[in-house]
């Protein structure tokens, strides 16, 4: 785990995509010679910054976050004496500080773009190359404060990358057989004009990779994530898969967006949409006629916004079929709500002048009736990324997700980390910490818009599935803290099994916190900057130690000084600083017991779990929760003290293994399963499974 070296803040950087401009960037290799500027130091590969140096540049003021291999991850203070006045400046700011952040000579990056926000910080967005290609998730931010100096930076680059040879590729179709043969029983979906050649991290190593993208049959599962990335080496060996918002880059050209809203006339439709409680609601949204064929569209012209049928955009070649009517008339309360509620989340983004989720104003297409291939209604709601020139967000009629301005809230969130992230790594605390700001800002947008009198910061309540508590979380089986009942450790490997890590199970720790501040009088205006400015600042790698120190940036930026301590305390309460799976194994609660059990070092490389079943006086069980291997090989869980009964399931390529927990220990079966004591404040261990 990370660990922190805290010193108060340092004033820093905000929000707001103006962009630096429409062209594309060169690429940069780092410095091997000395820079042209005269500086007390020469920022160069030979002669380093330590922090010591960067401490005294700061007053000692300055925050770092380091990696477990002792990099950089997350700056903030100043580092560079020069001004900084683009993109090249910033490049050779990072010469003085290339062993901190893990930077060979010779490593490739380009510039993505550049961002200045209303307060005049800038920041500028590195993507990192190896060997002519892209790295995954490796991104670095150069944050320049409004005088034009540097004023921290946050880093996911690869450590140590120089320059790689030139290797030799599979083809995309070679790819995409060895997918086939790695799940020959799983009818996936495969999007084969979107197979990429890139490269990934994988156990420490950098591997050159071909990227296929597939459709996720467990999306339900997953909620948002409605793809897998799979990576296959240039010498045809799998991988791992990660489940993704978007397939790769759109292919150029394939739609021109803007063509779509030419011949539309802006109109507007005023009328009363029944909710889920049967209560009616008055809205007025945008709408648009097309003279060429004499019907109405719901369509956005000035916010560029059009719903159109999920089935037909992703079963159908991407074919096109808006939802329209003849009259203006008779549109279907769903689709009504749905599309009132993201012009309600566009607008909220847009007043922290983001337009659109990248701030380049690309057009959304809203797709309702969301389902798999056989047409069968898929009770989900999911940010599927910029495909063909449109932001894409589903919508199913299963549900009244679309009724519930936090959810479309939370899937238009999703949009502007990824774009603002340059990806995610939807696994472990990187993707729990994601599925985190979209349950925070989608809350925050929902109660700022009046659209709940819910103070209890709960999810969906408007759609009559609540699905998480903000304010509770083990109201809906969530951790409030790290090692708390419910919550999910690391784990080796990230499958639906294990939820990726316990993405949705752990995103309340951050949650939680919001809600935290919230209760202690930190106004929805301010909790909007807070959370939205640190979104800015952190990686698709972030882990909670950068996010802490962006969420103390952001603070200081926002004129938020009083609430650092407070932020500060909530971490620390919640066991999200410093070394966690300590403070998993370690923690106690009043009224619970600990169950810990010991998994061999080659079935914590799989995808195995746990379940627990609480057994009443009559012997029957209830299912209670799932606890999966640490990346230790451990399963360590709080339940509350009574009897349980546990069963390991064996993930293969056939499916579940069940062994049940018998007198004799782990044997095949769920049958004569023994009920274990679990007392309050001691720990009870199980078993070794191997």
């Amino acid at each position: 785990m990370k660990k922190r070296v805290l010193a108060i803040v340092i004033s820093v950087m905000l929000i707001l995509l103006a962009g630096c401009g429409d062209k594309e960037y060169p690429e940069h290799t780092l410095s091997t010679e000395e820079t042209k500027h005269t500086v007390d130091k020469q920022y160069n590969d030979t002669v380093q910054l330590t922090e010591t140096d960067i401490q005294k540049m700061n007053d000692n003021k300055a925050i770092f976050v380091y990696s477990d291999e002792n990099y950089v991850t997350t700056l903030v203070g100043k580092y560079y004496d020069e001004k900084i006045n683009d993109y090249e400046d910033a490049v050779e700011s990072l010469n003085g500080v290339a062993s901190l952040i893990g930077l060979s000579a010779g490593s490739e990056f380009f510039c993505v773009f550049g961002e200045q926000d209303s307060k005049g910080y800038t920041y500028y967005t590195f993507q990192q190359k190896y060997g002519g290609l892209t790295l995954q998730y490796a991104t670095l931010k150069v944050i320049v404060d409004p005088a034009g100096y540097a004023a921290g930076l946050s880093c996911s680059f690869t450590p140590d990358v120089g320059i790689a040879e030139e290797k030799t590729f599979i083809s995309a179709a070679q790819a995409e057989s060895i997918v086939k043969k790695q799940y020959p029983d799983i009818d996936f979906k495969y999007y084969t004009d979107y197979t990429q050649k890139s490269a990934v991290t994988f156990n420490t190593r950098t591997v050159e990779c071909m990227v296929v993208y597939t459709s996720n049959p467990e999306q339900s599962v997953s909620f948002d994530m409605p793809y897998i990335e799979h990576f296959v080496t240039y010498a045809g060996e799998y991988l791992t898969s990660v489940p993704t918002s978007s397939i790769g880059s759109a292919i150029d050209d394939a739609y021109k967006t803007e063509d779509y809203f030419k011949n539309l006339q802006a109109g507007t439709y005023t009328g009363t949409v029944k909710l889920y409680d049967g209560s009616s609601l008055e809205i007025t949204v945008p709408t648009a006629y097309n003279s060429q064929d004499g019907k109405y569209y719901l369509a956005d012209i000035d916010r560029k916004i059009m719903v159109s049928d999920y089935a037909a955009f992703n079963y159908d070649n991407g074919r096109l079929d808006f939802i329209t009517s003849d009259d203006n008339n008779g549109w279907n309360d769903n689709y009504l709500i749905t599309y009132y509620n993201y012009i309600r989340a566009y607008d909220y983004y847009a007043d922290m002048n983001i337009k659109s989720i990248d701030g380049f104003e690309t057009p959304i297409l809203i797709t309702v009736n969301m389902c798999n291939e056989k047409g069968e209604a898929e009770n989900n709601a999911c940010f599927y990324g910029v495909n063909n020139g449109w932001a894409c967000f589903g919508s199913s009629q299963a549900n009244r997700y679309g009724e519930a301005l936090d959810v479309v809230g939370h899937e238009y969130t999703h949009g502007v980390t990824r774009s603002s992230m340059q990806g995610t790594k939807y696994a472990n605390e990187t993707g729990a910490i994601n599925e985190a700001y979209s349950d925070i800002m989608g809350n925050i947008m929902e109660m700022r818009a009046n659209a709940t009198t819910d103070g209890s910061w709960k999810l969906a309540e408007n759609s009559g599935e609540t699905l998480r508590s903000m304010s509770n979380p083990n109201l809906y089986k969530q951790p409030a803290y790290v090692g708390d009942e419910y919550y999910g450790a690391n784990v080796i490997t990230p499958h639906q099994y294990n939820d990726n890590g316990s993405v949705h199970q752990n995103n309340s720790l951050l949650s939680h916190i919001a809600y935290q501040l919230y209760k202690d009088g930190m106004s929805l205006s301010d909790e909007s900057k807070l959370w939205y400015t640190s979104i800015e600042l952190i990686t698709p790698l972030s882990d909670y130690d950068d996010v802490y120190a962006c969420l103390l940036f952001s603070a200081k930026i926002n004129g938020l000084d009083k609430y650092t301590d407070k932020i500060t305390e909530l971490f620390e309460a919640a066991g999200l600083l410093g070394d966690r799976d300590s403070n998993a194994y370690d923690t106690k609660k009043s009224g619970c017991g600990r169950l810990e059990i010991k998994v061999s070092d080659e079935l914590a490389q799989g995808c195995d779990f746990v379940g627990v079943y609480s057994v009443a006086s009559d012997g029957s069980l209830t299912y209670e929760s799932s606890v999966c291997p640490d990346v230790n090989g451990r399963i360590s869980v709080l339940i509350p003290a009574g009897r349980y009964a546990f069963i390991y399931g064996h993930v293969t390529e056939e499916g579940v293994q069940n062994y049940g927990y018998q007198r004799s220990g782990w044997a095949s079966g769920t049958d004569y399963l023994v009920a274990v004591e679990i007392e309050n404040g001691k720990t009870t261990n199980l078993d070794d499974v191997s």
